[in-house]
């Protein structure tokens, strides 16, 4: 069976070197000995994604289509077949509150350009996201969820579940020793 490995919070800034992440990824991948998923999240005013296709593009990689503007598959021109990266759209919006929310796997949506004008508070930015295409995911990290941010990413998950709306709740394998795991829902 083949294995497959995702890293779900994905950026490629302007001052990334772009070759070198690329023969990154394509490493990992091939130390992982299976199929590497990058999930981008491209901050507002980024596009990493689209640079990041355009760098893959080059003689030493194959680019493989996958018919969908938002994914696409990297491959060493003289790789094994089965290993690579495939890369995916996505989006990370901060709400008003100072909320990090990823919305992966989405394709290009022309209401993007409003919630790129604006920050909006996290109920409103999730009810625009929830229509559209892709995962919705509250990403954990130190201190994201403590205080003032913590009751309101309840009340939403409350309000998600209540609603049918899936919210997913990211986590980092690097996590503080002492700190207990999430839950798997909010109280």
């Amino acid at each position: 069976m083949a294995k497959i490995f995702v890293d779900a919070h994905v950026h490629f800034h302007e001052q990334d070197a772009a070759g070198d992440v690329i023969e990154h990824a394509l490493e990992r991948a091939e130390a992982l000995g299976g199929r590497l998923v990058l999930l981008f999240a491209d901050p507002r005013g980024e596009s990493g994604f689209s640079r990041f296709r355009e760098v893959a593009g080059a003689p030493e990689f194959v680019l493989e289509d996958t018919g969908e503007a938002e994914s696409f598959v990297l491959h060493r021109a003289h790789g094994r077949p089965g290993q690579g990266v495939a890369v995916c759209r996505g989006r990370q919006w901060v709400s008003q509150e100072g909320v990090e929310v990823l919305h992966l796997l989405a394709p290009l949506d022309p209401s993007e350009a409003r919630l790129e004008g604006e920050r909006l508070p996290l109920g409103p930015l999730l009810a625009a996201l929830w229509p559209r295409t892709g995962v919705v995911v509250l990403p954990w990290g130190f201190g994201k969820w403590l205080g003032r941010r913590r009751s309101l990413l309840r009340a939403r998950g409350r309000e998600a579940a209540a609603s049918g709306r899936t919210l997913f709740s990211g986590d980092i394998r690097a996590r503080c020793w002492p700190w207990p795991s999430p839950r798997r829902t909010l109280p």
